[in-house]
Order: structure tokens, then sequence, then C-alpha cells
């Protein structure tokens, strides 16, 4: 054959990120010196709790010695993590600060867990907006995620570190931790812009993602046959790996291989929506603080393998996940061991091949794969949810790969999710934040109370510690009731309801408050409402009401059902796939139609 060069030319490829949608803002002006000074100290309620107080004792310490006027404690007024909490949060801690009187500085501090590096980066960025100059103190394993709310609108927001965790160190590492950051937390409210830029800006702590370019055209070595006809062999998963090497470098993908987001494939995905690709489902999510578009949603869906007619359930979980009780912001960042669980109801989840049955949770079904796959993509590349980085999960968890699944049919003698908030024909998908399944092996009750025994004595276990506030708390749950286990439960005429009370009735904790004796030396009460303890004989329920109880039947044939209890601050939401206008729809041809 006659040897012959040829130039491959290859597509270009969308980027799956989005970029924040923040106003900038400057940093307030800096004294010269703190001397004769008014500095708010705020105290989120971690400053005082165990050997941190040494950090606060140090502070006001190292303050007094800058010869201030003044220093002002103020414990921050909480709030919900979602984002209208968030909002209040800042509203109602701002308005504290300024009714003061005169205050020329702001220390806010501790930034050790998701939810509080979010609060306090919110706080100081409005707090420099109007005139007031800030240092925020955050452990260095929270920092990225306080720096990255910041360095949407102001990189250069002063965050000093310690080491983290304070709370559980001895006085020796607290104090030589604090040691180190004084000096900086007063660098922060006496140096001009270009110092602190130089210093301590946010942007320090996490490198902003950029979209890594991909080879446009490659040279290939040939030769021509007898036919005329030019004959190239090349490596077919060549450009693929070399994309995705560079996605996984830049933290865009899971960490396994993505399908190149082609425009190409991009818009065969978006035949599949009546939403403009410009659209946006909630903006300004945390902790990119960018807006979560139809376009970046198609992008992301495409890169996890997605077949176009998957889209109409991404883009329905998303506008479930946009309302406020799912709480999408506070678990972008959380501690937890959760992923973003879906359930998908109706006929729909039929028509696009989804499992409804055995190991509907395993590897295997792509559409299940791929559909929860995607939803991790997005909340990854375009709400900033990066493992490792801003995704403070310390063990994290399988589910957080994929965590979707379909709800049976044809094996359920109840109605189905979709038939209980709508209708048969009605598809819904149903989001909640959850931890792993926790399993129920059962295959000896003959009876349905004995085998309701079981399901509320693993029910009663998961993650209920009453020294945390949040997860002490009553809250919602879902139930997977294997088609067997099912059966039993209707063989003697049980219905949901039945279910649903029985679980509400004997899944109690008793709320003793003997056995934390360290956290009660130090102060500590379990934040309960009073009414949980006359109410129920001093026992705590673990669902809020019988109605908080999620019942899906689901799975194969076997003695195996699942609990899977939500992280504290997430509540469910179902919603319809329907068309923008609110109308539900019965196949996603539908949607492709209305499209044309």
């Amino acid at each position: 054959m006659e040897a012959r060069e040829c130039i491959v030319k290859y597509k270009p490829i969308e980027s799956p990120l989005e970029p924040p949608s923040q106003e900038p803002i400057k940093l307030a002006a800096r004294p010269s010196s703190l001397k004769g000074k008014t500095v708010v100290l705020l105290d989120n309620g971690k400053l005082t709790i165990g050997n941190t107080r040494i950090l606060t004792e140090l502070l006001r310490k190292s303050l007094e010695e800058e010869k201030v006027k003044e220093v002002i404690d103020i414990k921050a007024v909480q709030g919900a993590g979602d984002q209208p909490g968030l909002a209040l949060f800042v509203e109602k801690n701002l308005r504290r600060i300024t009714a003061t009187g005169v205050v020329d500085a702001v220390v806010l501090g501790l930034g050790d867990s998701g939810a509080f590096s979010v609060r306090l980066a919110l706080l100081a960025l409005e707090l420099e907006k109007n005139g007031l100059p800030t240092a925020t103190i955050c452990t260095d394993a929270l920092a990225p995620t306080a720096a990255m709310i910041a360095s949407a609108s102001c990189p250069m927001l002063p965050v000093i570190t310690v080491r983290h965790p304070t709370w559980s160190a001895s006085e020796e590492e607290v104090t030589r931790t604090t040691l180190e950051a004084l000096p900086n937390i007063v660098f922060a409210l006496v140096s001009s812009e270009e110092e602190i830029a130089a210093k301590l800006p946010a942007k320090r702590f996490v490198s902003m993602r950029e979209f890594p370019s991909s080879s446009t055209e490659k040279m290939y070595r040939g030769g021509v046959d007898a036919s005329g006809r030019l004959i190239l062999e090349v490596d077919p998963g060549e450009v693929i790996y070399e994309l995705y090497e560079k996605f996984c470098e830049s933290k865009l993908c899971d960490g396994f291989p993505i399908i190149p987001p082609t425009a190409e494939r991009v818009s065969a995905m978006l035949r599949y929506t009546d939403r403009e690709p410009g659209h946006i489902i909630v903006d300004r999510v945390i902790p990119a603080m960018a807006p979560v578009t139809i376009r970046k949603l198609a992008v992301n869906a495409v890169m996890a393998g997605c077949k176009p007619e998957y889209f109409p359930i991404i883009v329905t979980a998303f506008e479930a996940m946009a309302e406020p009780q799912y709480n999408l912001g506070q678990g972008n960042t959380t501690f937890g061991m959760v992923g973003p669980g879906v359930i998908v109801s109706g006929p729909i989840a039929d028509e696009i091949g989804m499992n409804s049955g055995k190991g509907l949770l395993s590897p295997g079904c792509r559409a299940n794969s791929t559909i929860g796959r995607a939803i991790f993509l997005a909340l990854n590349n375009v709400c900033g949810s990066v493992p490792g980085l801003t995704d403070n999960s310390g063990i994290g968890s399988p589910v957080k790969y994929s965590y979707c699944f379909a709800e049976q049919r044809e094996a359920n003698p109840w109605k189905t999710l979709n038939e209980e908030f709508f209708g048969a024909k009605t598809t819904t998908v149903t989001v909640l934040r959850m931890q792993d399944p926790h399993s129920v092996m059962d295959h000896s009750s003959e009876t349905a109370s004995d085998l309701m025994t079981t399901i509320a004595e693993v029910a009663r276990c998961p993650e209920k510690p009453l020294n945390q506030p949040i997860a002490n708390h009553p809250s919602s749950g879902v139930i997977i009731l294997s088609p067997d286990h099912a059966r039993v439960l209707l063989r003697e005429g049980w219905s949901k309801s039945d279910v649903r009370s029985f679980l509400f009735e004997h899944c109690r904790n008793k709320a003793d408050q003997s056995k934390h004796t360290s956290l009660l030396r130090r102060g500590f009460r379990p934040t309960l409402p009073g009414w949980m303890y006359h109410t129920y004989d001093n026992r705590i329920p673990v669902f809020l009401s019988p109605e908080d109880i999620l019942i899906v039947v689901a799975g194969g044939l076997g003695p195996h059902s699942a609990v899977c209890m939500p992280w504290g601050a997430s509540k469910p939401v179902t919603k319809a796939v329907s068309l923008r206008d609110g109308k539900p729809v019965e196949s996603v041809n539908q949607l492709v139609r209305q499209n044309k």
C-alpha cells in the first residue's frame, strides 16, 4: 500500500461548567491600625465549645494588645440552611452587628463545618459590601467551602485558617494553631486590598476549575489500498482517553470515563425538553454560586452516558431539588454520608427502561446508573460540590455516584407514589438526600406485625444520636419493601396507612441525656422541642409524622427490604414530569413533539 498522511479534525465539546452569577464585591476600606477601634467578635456558637474557647481567649488578648477601644461579643442568630434560611441568617446578623453602634471591623468564627463555613462566608461578603472590614476564621479543612463562595464575587475576601478540628484538639494544639493565626487576623483587618491579595485571599484555597481544551485535529499515517481507498489504523479510545484524563485532572468528572459532550449530542438531549436551553432552574447554588441551566444539565447528562429520552427525568429531578425543603445548597457541603436519592414512579420509568426489580441499585441498568450519575456530575460541575474539596463528607458514600431507581407497579399491592400524588398516567420524580440503604433481612416472620417490628428496629438505629442537634430531630424516611415482604403485609390486609402508623408509633428512641457526660460537662444540652418529652413519654419519634414516611415497593424476590434515612436537613419533594406550563406528560415523546 502507498503510504499517506491524513489530518483528522475533531468536533469541539461543550463545557459542563457554569460561571457564577454574583455581582462583584470590593473589599471595604481598612483602617491603618486597630488602635481606638471597635471590633465585633461574632461567635456562631463554635468559639466556646471545648478547647476552641482558647482561640477566643487568645484572640481577645491579641486585640487588646492592638489597643482596640472595645471588643463586642455577639452570638450569631442561627437559621435554616436552605436558601431562604441563609438569607435570613445574613439579614438578622448584619442587623445585630450594625445595631451595636459604631463598628470598625468584624471577626467571624468559626467555620468548622460545611453549614457554618457557608454562613460565615455569606455574612462576611455582605459586611464587606456594607463597608465593614472582616476577617473570617475557618478550619483548614473547611476553608475551601468558604473560599468557593467568596471567589464567586470577592476572590480577595480574607480567610484565615486554624487546624481542624479545634473542638476535640488538645489545649496545646489549639494554642499553637491560634498563635499562628493571630497575626493574620489582625493583618486582614488593617491591610490594603493589594496586601491581602498577596497573602490571604480566599481564592488561594480553590484554584478555579477550568474547562480543559481538547485536541482539534491529529495527524494519522495510513495507506492507500488497491481500490484507492485511504486506510487508517486508529486507536478508538485514544481521544476519549485523552479527554478523560484532562477532565479528571480538572475535577470535572467522577473518576469514570465520560462521553464527549459535542454540540450535536447536547442538542439531541435538548430535544427532550420544552424548556429553553438558557432557562434557569435554580440560581446561585452553594457553593459555586452559579445557576443551574437546562443546557448545562444536558452537557452533564451527555457526559454521564444518558440516552436523550432520559433527560426529562433529570430536569424534573433538579426542579424538585430546587425546592427549599430539599435543601440543595447546604446538602452540597455537608459532612453527611449521603447521596441524592431519586425515585421514579409511573409509565415513563418503563418507557425508558428503568429497573424497578432485581438489583435496582446495582450496576447494569443504563437508565438507573446514568440518570443518577448525571445528577452527581451536575452537582459537581455546576453547583461546585466537589468531593475532597467543597463536598465535606469525611468518609463519603458510594450512593454519591448514582442513587436512582424506579418503583414497581405490577408487584405493588398499593398505590404507587405517582398515584398518591397525581394519577396513574402521570410519572413522578421524588428526590431526597439519603444515607445508604440499611438492609432489613427477614425471612422468618409469619405475621405482618412481626415483619413490621423488624423493619421498625432497623429504622430506629441509623444516625439518631441524641447529642446531635440535627440528627436527633424527627425526620422523613423511605422504606423500600421487597415484593415478598409486601405480600406478607397484603395477606393480612395492611394498607400503606397501616404501615406508616405502625412505624411512627414503634420507631422511638429514649431521650436519655445522661450518656454524653463530656458534652454535659461542657454545657451542651440536646436541642429538643419540649413537646417531644411529655407527648411521647420521654421517647423521641424517628419520623415527623406517619405522612413523612414514603413507602415504596421495589426490588426482586427475596427477604430483603431496606430503610433509607435522610440527611437530617433534607425533606422529600415529588414533582410530575411535565411541560413547562405544568401539564403532566404521559410519554417522553410528548416533550419531543412540543419541542419541534
